[in-house]
């Protein structure tokens, strides 16, 4: 079943599933568009999954080297990773210790999985990610829409199971409640998904 029903995202979706495929391995995606293929890939969640128009990604030194090979990358200082435009799509690519995410590039490449048709970061640390970006974007309206991506990696998969809790150490983890607490006290009710009708 494909992710999105417009032909853009369907564009983005078969670009996303030939580098998974190319870099396999070497390769995850972060970011809106695997949170959104977090929720297309559960029936309760699906409802939820957000349009995505670029994709970003967390690869390894020696797939970055592969990569740096077959894309003409150009690096965005500001935002600590490099971009690339393949067939009208962009693509930011975060390099392992070469990054500022809260996240560590081994642990999100040794947690990824696949989730629709390519390969993507676990819905925890999506989640940590999400929420250091919402924080940083308050009051604009992409900061809105990382909000909702949040709510959507939290009902992808929840924090307190036994499969997921190792994923995060005592500092992401208490990173991520502070962050949480901000963006449910500054957030309002009606910017957040509404429960579905049965």
């Amino acid at each position: 079943m494909p992710l999105f029903t417009d032909e853009a995202g369907q564009r983005l979706e078969a670009a996303s599933h030939a580098l998974g495929e190319r870099y396999a391995g070497d390769l995850v995606f972060i970011g809106g568009l695997a949170v959104a293929a977090h929720a297309a890939a559960n029936t309760l969640t699906r409802a939820y999954a957000l349009s995505a128009h670029d994709g970003d990604v967390m690869v390894s030194l020696a797939g970055f080297g592969d990569l740096r090979d077959d894309e003409e990358l150009t690096l965005t200082r500001r935002s600590s990773k490099h971009e690339f435009s393949k067939d009208g799509l962009r693509f930011g690519v975060y390099v392992e210790h070469q990054h500022r995410l809260p996240v560590p590039a081994g642990n999100l490449l040794a947690a990824g999985t696949t989730a629709g048709p390519f390969p993507v970061a676990a819905p925890e640390h999506l989640l940590v990610l999400k929420c250091a970006v919402a924080v940083d974007r308050q009051g604009t309206r992409q900061g809105t829409k990382d909000r909702a991506t949040s709510c959507v990696c939290c009902c992808a998969r929840t924090l307190h199971t036994s499969a997921g809790s190792h994923r995060f150490s005592r500092r992401s983890t208490a990173r991520s409640s502070t962050r949480l607490g901000i963006l449910t006290s500054s957030g309002s009710r009606t910017e957040t998904p509404t429960r579905p009708r049965r």
